[in-house]
């Protein structure tokens, strides 16, 4: 079992070095991103492995939409907020972990994921669009390597 959890913060055309998220002049965009995510696996079998789990995401876009702009101004923003949910099912016969040079690896699994957008303009003082967004992908594989005999 374990957790991951990771925060970014980008700040496209700025010209401030400082530290901890200070803005002395404010850049055109700035992104930040939040991920958390938990999994766990189970063995089946020697060379079986079942595994789940699931993750939670946040992004935020602020961004001006003129060149013009002062520091009291307000960016535009776009808030995409999500979970993933996702199990799988994986053989791994390979004979090293790098570099393999005999096995097989062969994985079957499924991913669910949802979310939503809400785009704010700040000139119009109203919320534009709220978009939920869902997809599904599902995904299998199998690699070889070796000697054909």
């Amino acid at each position: 079992m374990s957790a991951y959890s990771t925060l970014n913060r980008w700040d496209f055309f700025s010209t401030s070095s400082e530290l901890f998220f200070e803005d002395v002049r404010p850049p055109f965009i700035i992104q930040d991103e939040y991920n958390f995510k938990v999994e766990a696996g189970f063995p089946l079998g020697v060379h079986n492995k079942l595994s789940f789990g699931s993750a939670y995401f946040n992004a935020r876009d602020e961004y001006y939409q003129t060149k013009v702009f002062n520091k009291e101004d307000e960016p535009d923003k776009t808030d995409f907020n999500g979970f993933v949910f996702y199990s799988g099912i994986e053989s791994n016969s390979f004979n090293y972990k790098q570099y393999a040079t005999e096995g097989k690896y062969r994985c079957l699994s499924f991913k669910y994921v949802t979310g939503k957008e809400i785009i704010t303009r700040v000139l119009l003082h109203k919320i534009l669009a709220k978009a939920p967004t869902t997809m599904i992908f599902i995904y299998s594989g199998e690699f070889t390597t070796g000697t054909l005999k």
